[in-house]
């Protein structure tokens, strides 16, 4: 029974998610939020994220540097937003061509709306972009 109670309340959080658009927000004033997107996969990161002036936030993503690709983050207003850190951890694994994550950190500056796109590209092959994600970042 409470299982199903669970998984009833879970259902309609994600029915809630949805409906909003995918607006999601984030911290107070000096917190970190850290590993949105904690499956790895660019596209369950929401359209829009609303966080607190002086927060930092960031996203986990599936990345593997053998491949020659690499998370880029491209910030449309930086006195808004500024790129804290961009790191790789190879997955724990003796595996050759095994993956890892790619850490994205970002903090929020100063009171606004700007947008980031984050691409999966091979910026040494004429910037060739496996995957991208835009999204509107405010800031209150």
């Amino acid at each position: 029974m409470k299982r199903t109670i669970l998984f009833l309340i879970m259902i309609v959080l994600l029915g809630i998610t949805i409906f909003t658009g995918c607006v999601m927000q984030l911290g107070e004033k000096g917190d970190t939020v850290m590993q949105m997107g904690s499956s790895g996969d660019v596209d369950s990161l929401p359209s829009t994220l609303t966080v607190t002036k002086g927060s930092t936030f960031g996203f986990s993503l599936e990345a593997n540097m053998t491949t020659g690709y690499s998370w880029q983050v491209y910030i449309e207003d930086e006195e808004i937003l500024k790129l804290v850190s961009n790191d790789y951890e190879p997955e724990d694994s003796d595996a050759e061509g095994s993956g890892g994550m790619a850490t994205i950190t970002i903090e929020a500056l100063k009171k606004g709306e700007t947008k980031i796109t984050l691409e999966y590209a091979r910026d040494w092959e004429g910037g060739e972009v496996d995957k991208t994600r835009d999204m509107t970042i405010v800031v209150e």
